[in-house]
């Protein structure tokens, strides 16, 4: 009797376990044939952690079982999309990353040139100039050991208008393609709305992707890399350094982490936000989501909808978006001392803007269709007036956002943006009028009578010269901005006219460029040279019957050109050429005068712009064109450039009386000449 317990018991162990191996709760290992495959084996059977797995002990038990999360899209749906994009899903390191590119210790990126016509958005070329303007880059494919594409992979949604169509076959037809390899790609948005399948359109294969909102079934561990998804706003570089004080752990503040939005519950970003709630513990982690998302969020909502909408409504405290003490903005100096000012002391009002009142209001009406914003219910929009107001005392003094916020009680991150939206406001709405490149012989020969009736230096149309335009360099530029001065800047490069006033303006060459071959680079050199600004002929001078050129001068830096004029070299001068040397140099005093009282009543010119140096360009252009805007107008020129600030000249004597411009430091160092960028030249064209 016992023989046969046993055996029933052996019995029923063995069909025990002939069902779990049956079933495949128990795995038998593959014979291995070579070490490649046991490689393979390895990483196909490597799971990514289901993500309810780690978190389970924050989630109430009560749930696990009963909440059911709608889903567009079935599992099915999806997975059959991925064998198209995915052909490489085993890819890892060391197996889809070719490391011998890498050798000596180098790690050089490169990034495809962008090919003609190729449409690419703001995002993605923020992303290029980053790895660009770092230290990582070259410009040699044969040194590179990672690639990147010029052609914008972030948006992969059909319906959007940033979509880049044929991408396979573009991408196919690189000749450094090799299947992806050594590749990465970015890409924010993939799939179209509402399923958002992770389709790109083309074939990865061995290229790594950095991606935002990455399902876990399509991750590649320690190959792919999970990005955030940042806004089109998001900024170039980063802020000010982060710092850790000593015994700052645990952190003193209340809250740990903190999170208030919508909750998407389907589609891209969806499986993270439905997770929000299993660290959620109403202390020190508060995640309030809600589900009112679209107009047919109902159609999707699933078990927490309810429970998470009444908490997102009725436990948030409402709270203002800013500090109080700015929102008493009508305190600030635009509501009350300014109009003090405009009412009681005009000359304290003409040197707080470098303008007089009615012209200041002729400014405001010039911009402001350009800069109005509308009223919300949540506050009041900051007026056009207070705007240009904020700008124009920026460019006077030259003080940083976090000064003006106080003086003016506008954020100054909000200040940021005022700046140089109106800068670029005014360099449109000006420089049509006041900045323009003469076109015909006639406004040519008007600057030339000026001179000689000035300066007494016939048939000339205009000096030149180079400025440097001190900037903070931005992270990770290296030497890309370091002059040979010292120091890091731009190049301001000017023709003016007898008038103090600029003629031509090119902003924004990096200072690395040596001065000898920098002017030939330039649109105006190539302009002069293909003789295609209408210049008037060579015509006879009085008293002359050889004909003579129309020329711009210039000092000893530049060369000597059918249509520029430079001084004899200053040894063996006769009297000759020294008398033609003094004529010369009376003329080209006016670029120097220029850029002196351009320094002078702008002030931000006198310190280090800090801000990148695209905008560093907007904030230049904006002052010459205001420059000339107030050199213009006759109510405001004596205002703007009294006689003290010109330098004057002694004709019995022939000595220069230097005046208040030169007795300050040198802010804006001189150069010889700069390459053709951000032109009043290309603006009229």
């Amino acid at each position: 009797m016992q023989a046969k317990k046993r055996y029933l018991f052996l019995f029923s162990t063995g069909a025990c376990l002939f069902l779990l191996f049956y079933i495949g709760g128990v795995h038998f290992p593959l014979s291995r044939e070579g070490t490649n495959q046991g490689d393979e084996y390895r990483h196909s059977n490597l799971q990514w952690p289901h993500f309810l797995g780690p978190l389970q002990p924050f989630s109430p038990f009560d749930q696990l079982e009963t909440e059911d999360f709608n889903v567009h899209i079935s599992p099915r749906q999806k997975r059959d999309v991925v064998p198209g994009i995915y052909t490489k899903k085993r890819c890892r390191m060391e197996s889809c990353f070719d490391f011998s590119k890498c050798n000596n210790n180098r790690f050089k990126v490169y990034v495809y040139p962008q090919q003609k016509g190729e449409k690419m958005s703001e995002s993605y070329q923020n992303i290029l100039f980053a790895i660009e303007g770092s230290r990582f880059y070259t410009s040699d494919p044969g040194q590179a050991c990672l690639f990147i594409l010029s052609l914008d992979t972030l948006d992969r949604d059909q319906l959007s208008p940033q979509y880049v169509h044929n991408l396979k076959t573009k991408i196919q037809n690189l000749p450094l393609w090799n299947g992806g390899k050594n590749h990465i790609i970015f890409n924010l948005y993939s799939g179209t709305w509402p399923d958002y399948t992770e389709d790109f359109g083309f074939d990865i294969g061995e290229a790594m992707l950095a991606k935002a909102s990455i399902s876990t079934e399509n991750l590649r561990p320690n190959f792919d890399v999970s990005i955030p998804l940042f806004s089109k706003e998001h900024p170039r570089t980063g802020g000010e350094r982060g710092y850790l004080k000593y015994n700052t752990i645990p952190p003193f503040r209340k809250y740990m982490l903190v999170f208030k939005g919508k909750r998407y519950l389907t589609g891209i970003g969806s499986d993270t936000r439905n997770a929000l709630y299993h660290v959620h513990n109403s202390e020190d982690v508060v995640l309030l989501t809600t589900c009112k998302h679209g107009k047919d969020w109902q159609k999707h909502k699933d078990a927490r909808c309810d429970r998470d909408n009444s908490e997102y409504d009725s436990k948030t405290e409402k709270r203002t978006w800013t500090r109080r003490w700015l929102l008493r903005r009508k305190r600030g100096c635009y509501s009350q001392p300014l109009r003090e000012l405009a009412d009681e002391d005009a000359p304290g009002y003409r040197n707080w803007l470098r303008m007089a009142p009615n012209t200041f209001n002729s400014l405001v009406s010039l911009v402001e269709p350009s800069l109005r914003r509308q009223d919300t219910v949540m506050r009041e929009a900051i007026p056009v007036g207070e705007r240009l107001a904020i700008t124009l005392r920026y460019l006077a003094t030259g003080q940083t956002f976090s000064s003006l916020e106080y003086t003016f009680r506008v954020s100054r991150h909000s200040i940021s943006r005022i700046v140089v939206e109106t800068c670029e406001t005014l360099y449109k709405a000006l420089q049509q009028d006041y900045l323009k490149v003469p076109s015909t012989e006639e406004e040519w020969k008007h600057i030339s009578t000026r001179f000689e009736e000035r300066w007494n230096f016939p048939h000339c149309i205009g000096a030149l010269d180079g400025k440097h335009v001190n900037i903070l360099p931005p992270p990770n530029s290296g030497s890309h901005y370091y002059n040979y001065k010292g120091f890091n800047s731009i190049v301001l490069m000017a023709l003016v006219d007898a008038d103090l006033k600029f003629i031509y303006i090119d902003v924004g060459t990096n200072d690395r460029v040596s001065d000898g071959g920098v002017w030939a680079k330039c649109g105006l050199s190539r302009a002069l040279e293909d003789n295609t600004l209408n210049i008037p002929p060579p015509e006879d001078l009085p008293g002359r019957q050889t004909p003579v050129p129309y020329v711009v001068v210039a000092d000893e830096a530049f060369g000597l050109k059918p249509w520029m004029m430079r001084p004899y070299p200053r040894t063996q001068l006769n009297n000759n050429k020294r008398n033609f040397n003094y004529r010369l140099s009376r003329a080209r005093r006016c670029v120097e005068n220029v850029f002196g009282i351009l320094a002078n009543r702008f002030r931000v010119f006198r310190q280090a712009i800090a801000l990148e140096p695209s905008k560093a360009v907007i904030i230049t252009k904006a002052a010459c064109v205001l420059h000339n805007y107030l050199r213009t107008e006759s109510l405001t020129r004596y205002t703007y450039t009294p006689p003290s600030l010109v330098d004057q000249e002694d004709t019995e004597t022939g000595r220069l009386n230097h005046r208040a411009w030169r007795e300050e430091p040198e802010c804006m160092r001189p150069i010889a000449a700069s390459s053709d960028r951000n032109s009043s030249l290309q603006q009229n064209k």
